[in-house]
């Protein structure tokens, strides 16, 4: 295993975590199709609420939001409706989170954004 995934299952288990404390139900993790990849799936209340984690390891001048474009979007919710589609869940409301963990300064920070990503190719 590369140290790149490594850490990025590191930063989805810690997002995980923090996503529990907060009342979600994780429903499944790293879920894949030929459309792309969902890094958490989980429930809060009947919302199904999509997780898209972002991390960084070293400080830089641009923040793991800004790493979230168009393109990546258009992949998630490609993969979010076949994935609804596929277990038929179309019924429940949808939402698209992004959550950051930034060990730049040392100590992960977490930080969460409900409803942040939209179709339109904008986040945070």
């Amino acid at each position: 295993m590369t140290i790149k995934k490594e850490r990025g299952d590191q930063a989805e288990t810690l997002a995980a975590r923090h996503l529990e404390r907060r009342g979600m139900k994780i429903i499944a993790r790293n879920h894949r199709d030929r459309s792309g990849e969902l890094d958490i799936i989980a429930l809060e209340g009947k919302t199904l609420c999509v997780i898209e984690v972002r991390s960084r390891w070293e400080p830089s001048a641009y923040l793991p939001e800004q790493g979230l474009g168009p393109g990546k979007i258009k992949r998630l919710y490609k993969t979010t409706a076949r994935l609804l589609q596929k277990h038929r869940l179309s019924h429940l409301p949808v939402r698209m989170d992004l959550m950051v963990i930034d060990w730049a300064a040392g100590n992960p920070e977490i930080r969460f954004y409900p409803a942040s990503i939209s179709a339109g190719g904008q986040s945070g």
